[in-house]
């Protein structure tokens, strides 16, 4: 009733309920379908955000690609270390 759809019509002394539109175009619903967050539309965004419809999440992704030293052979290995219980009680 809010976004003035229906009404309460009386009609032979009977509260009625009638259609005020012809169709219905439900703004929230397209708002959360299309996820348009414009400078337009950030007040409805922290409104859907009141109402618990739209949660801020962080998003952190990485790209991974091969470098210039890639190599699927283990050859020129300069440092290979092999930690220990004895290497790390001396802080090597």
């Amino acid at each position: 009733m809010s976004n003035k759809w229906i009404g309460i019509v009386n009609k032979d002394g009977k509260k009625m309920i009638e259609r005020k539109l012809d169709s219905v175009i439900d703004k929230v619903a397209q708002d959360l379908r299309n996820l348009n967050i414009t400078k337009d539309n950030i007040y409805s965004i922290e409104e859907y955000k009141k109402r618990k419809l739209v949660k801020e999440a962080t998003v952190k992704y990485f790209i991974m690609k091969k470098g210039p030293k890639f190599s699927l052979e283990a050859g020129d290995c300069e440092e290979v270390a092999v930690l220990n219980e004895e290497y790390l009680k001396r802080g090597e």
